[in-house]
């Protein structure tokens, strides 16, 4: 069975904090577990952002996405459960039920192009305010080289640089502080220290 989400790692996240166990202290053990209990994942949005997909939608986000693929590919359609008829006349972003249902739309409507590049999506999570995602089976790094994220950090005094570092290791990134986190640049292959 897939599990299908949209923009997913915080989901995931919540998934595994609520119903499994505590968050793990590493991302990549994080990562084991959470391939264990969820051994097919896909993010639409990663599919909408695709290099051969994304010129042809307005925006890889939800509702943009479910329209355009409402009104252009009728098929399948999705059909209702009694009592939830309301989502079919109007949306309601950010709800458990809506935004469920637009994605498992978005995936069965895309599914020709999920099946096409299955071994490219399939694990692949998008990470919101990133510029990349996360590979949820270790399949290689998660940060590309060149990549230049900004972390966003709630308590930043409670937040050090080695705790950043900590983050992106094996690389050597460097840091720049701003007023609500860390923009970290992750250099080429040529700097990295392995």
């Amino acid at each position: 069975v897939d599990l299908v989400l949209h923009n997913g790692m915080y989901d995931l996240l919540f998934l595994y904090s609520h119903f499994e166990a505590r968050l793990p202290e590493s991302l990549q053990e994080f990562k084991a577990r959470i391939s264990t209990i969820f051994p097919r994942v896909f993010d639409t949005k990663v599919l909408a952002e695709m290099s051969d997909v994304a010129p042809f939608l307005p925006s890889s986000s939800l509702l943009p996405l479910y329209q355009r693929t409402r009104a252009e590919i009728r098929m399948p359609r999705v059909k209702f459960a009694g009592g939830f008829n309301h989502f079919a006349s109007r949306t309601i972003l950010h709800d458990a039920g809506w935004d469920a249902m637009a994605c498992g739309a978005i995936h069965a409507r895309l599914h020709p192009l999920v099946t096409a590049h299955e071994a490219a999506l399939q694990g692949r999570v998008y990470m919101s305010r990133s510029f990349t995602g996360v590979s949820l089976p270790a399949r290689g790094p998660d940060v590309p080289p060149g990549a230049v994220m900004f972390v966003e950090v709630h308590q930043p005094y409670q937040i050090s640089d080695a705790d950043i570092r900590d983050l992106f290791a094996p690389y050597k990134v460097a840091l720049g502080w701003m007023d609500e986190g860390c923009v970290v640049h992750v250099p080429d292959a040529t700097a990295m220290a392995c």
